[in-house]
């Protein structure tokens, strides 16, 4: 039997973009099995802006209902592997425009849900994760930075 994996994509409609789309190359990594080469050629696809992109990220990890340990863990590779800047004003300003969006359920880092990230780890997060980069993520240091991030917008 053939082992399917999903892709979720997700659509949001009830908030503004706040930057322009990006126009962009994409490429897949799947290759054709006998000549080695790409399966589709190169493709240009629009996108949000990424630094919109990952201020929406916070504004998930810090008002889902139910939390999700992806989010946390996208946000902080960002941080080591593109150097996003948690502290750059301009990011800040709109993480702040993403968390005023009428409809989002108040903002959520305490104990209890720093627990249920911790549960989460072994079976939604390791699956899904490269070994070394699973070994690389450490919660406690990930939760304190985004602490900072909820010091910087509330203030």
């Amino acid at each position: 039997m053939d082992k399917q994996e999903r892709i979720n994509i997700q659509i949001g409609i009830r908030e503004p973009i706040l930057r322009p789309s990006v126009t962009a190359e994409a490429r897949t990594i799947i290759l054709n099995p006998f000549s080695g080469r790409p399966l589709l050629s190169v493709f240009t696809v629009h996108a949000m802006d990424m630094k919109e992109a990952y201020a929406e990220k916070v504004r998930s990890i810090l008002t889902r209902k139910e939390p999700a340990i992806r989010d946390l863990f996208d946000l902080f590779h960002a941080v080591r592997k593109i150097k996003l800047d948690l502290d750059d004003p301009d990011f800040l300003i709109m993480v702040r425009k993403k968390l005023d969006v009428p409809g989002n359920t108040p903002l959520d880092i305490s104990l209890e849900y720093r627990r249920k990230l911790n549960r989460q780890l072994e079976s939604l997060l390791r699956p899904v994760l490269r070994p070394a980069d699973f070994d690389s993520f450490n919660i406690d240091e990930d939760f304190e930075l985004i602490g900072g991030v909820v010091e910087a917008v509330s203030g």
